[in-house]
């Protein structure tokens, strides 16, 4: 008879254990006043206070031990932190995601986080969520074509089991795995590709495709901040640093 055998995830109690040493000391927001004057520092306390309710809302604690898993388990994590003009109601408000190291692609020639030329984030995407982000009319960086995307006949294989995990997924009577290929006839490719400020495109640039489809481009990086350096919305955290290489 073959009956089941009971067997101990020694790997998780690793894991949860280096993530508990990462994670142990929560970083603090602190907020200096203008000058001595009293209402300067009563405003200093009140903007601590609403940074550590967005902090709570935002679920950061979340966040942080999402982006220790990944860096336990693969050697890098990447935070993602922009700006959704649909968030608030309509207002708009910061945003801040960990994406899965699986989706993200930099220059194969690059070495540290200064030497990437552009990088890229892939995943899929329904077509209803392209459209209701990208079906507008040309003009503006969008290009108008997002009703003509059609599914893709391949699939990264990485990206297509991270979807089937998150929630297309279903156990088999064996008890591994799988997805069925299916559900995907309604999804494509999404790929958002930064690049690097260059004496030709001083602020950068930024273009979003699907399934070959550009379905929105723009010369200047929605992340740019020449103050800050910044032309990306990616923050990597490696496990371990590997010399001369990018990744941890």
């Amino acid at each position: 008879r073959n009956l089941p055998r009971p067997t101990v995830n020694q790997i998780r109690v690793e894991t949860d254990a280096l993530v508990s040493v990462l994670t142990a000391n929560a970083p603090q927001t602190v907020v200096d006043p203008n000058s001595k004057a009293f209402t300067d520092k009563q405003a200093a306390q009140l903007g601590e206070i609403v940074l550590d309710a967005k902090n709570y809302t935002d679920k950061e604690e979340e966040l942080r031990e999402m982006l220790a898993l990944w860096a336990v388990t693969t050697g890098n994590a990447f935070r993602k932190d922009y700006w959704d003009p649909d968030a608030a109601g309509g207002l708009g408000d910061t945003r801040t995601e960990v994406c899965a190291p699986f989706t993200i692609t930099v220059n194969p020639q690059a070495s540290s986080d200064d030497d990437i030329e552009w990088i890229m984030e892939t995943q899929p995407k329904s077509f209803n969520e392209i459209r209701r982000v990208y079906d507008k009319p040309e003009g503006n960086g969008y290009t108008g074509l997002a009703n003509t995307v059609k599914a893709e006949a391949s699939y990264n294989e990485a990206i297509q089991r991270l979807l089937s995990i998150r929630s297309l997924g279903e156990f088999h009577s064996d008890w591994t795995y799988g997805y069925d290929d299916r559900v995907f006839k309604n999804y494509a490719i999404l790929k958002e590709w930064f690049a690097k400020p260059t004496v030709k495109y001083p602020k950068g640039r930024y273009v979003v495709t699907a399934n070959g489809v550009v379905l929105y481009t723009a010369n200047e990086s929605p992340s740019f901040d020449a103050d800050k350096r910044l032309w990306h919305p990616y923050t990597h955290m490696r496990y371990l640093n590997v010399p001369a290489n990018y990744w941890g």
